[in-house]
């Protein structure tokens, strides 16, 4: 698929979340019918639980307004400061039988409310832009390279451009640690506080001669794979 002036960055999540830990795990979500306000009440639920509160980043959860023909409806993220970090976490949920009535309680939310999940694990490469709680709108661009370095380092070019430096979001490069069968390598993530804003950077890129540039070079190291809405729901700190 070739990166268009009229198509990159008009429309994602995993929010603002890619930028507060070097390591997180991503899931889309395909509930059951009925399913999604059990979840997030489950959710809610665990989160508050002793359990819960142990988790070591953020969780986000998000609503994938425009995907595709992708059947998820939902998505979550969960942050860790590390690789040691995720694996505290996965043994302290899965092994301590301390908490195995919070642990229980949120399998079975899981299990009744989710018909379908899909997990990656992914790291940031680089960020470009103000980190704020205040991004709720992000379009997430996956993408399949080899070169993820040459991506990096023609982002970083076309961001300091005249044009580039009127973007007033975020910008995050991502690489996959663990894609399962996926055909992406990597994703660029791009955040906006709100649709406004969206809006005045469309009118900006559309008519730039470096935003052309850039989607050319781009088109050079790396195939997209589509793009995706994703709308931030709640945040747990």
């Amino acid at each position: 698929m070739k990166f268009t002036k009229i198509l990159v960055l008009a429309c994602l999540t995993w929010s603002s979340w890619l930028h507060a830990a070097p390591v997180w795990v991503a899931q889309t979500l395909e509930f059951k019918p009925g399913g999604s306000d059990r979840f997030i009440a489950g959710l809610n639920r665990f989160l508050a639980s002793e359990l819960g509160q142990k988790t070591p980043g953020n969780v986000a959860l998000n609503w994938l307004s425009v995907n595709g023909t992708d059947q998820a409806t939902h998505g979550m993220v969960m942050t860790f400061p590390s690789m040691e970090a995720f694996q505290k976490w996965n043994t302290t949920f899965w092994l301590d039988p301390v908490h195995a009535t919070d642990r229980l309680e949120w399998g079975n939310v899981r299990t009744a409310t989710v018909e379908k999940s899909n997990e990656r694990m992914m790291t940031s490469i680089q960020s470009w832009g103000p980190a704020s709680s205040d991004y709720r709108y992000t379009e997430w661009v996956p993408l399949d390279t080899t070169q993820l370095g040459e991506v990096a380092a023609t982002l970083d070019k076309f961001l300091n451009t005249p044009d580039g430096n009127k973007f007033k979001g975020r910008v995050t490069l991502v690489e996959c640690l663990f894609c399962g069968e996926s055909q992406m390598s990597g994703a660029i993530a791009v955040a906006y506080r709100d649709m406004a804003e969206m809006d005045a950077w469309r009118a900006i890129y559309s008519q730039s001669e470096d935003f052309a540039n850039w989607a050319d070079r781009m088109n050079e190291v790396a195939t997209f794979l589509g793009n995706s809405l994703i709308v931030n729901l709640q945040r747990f700190e």
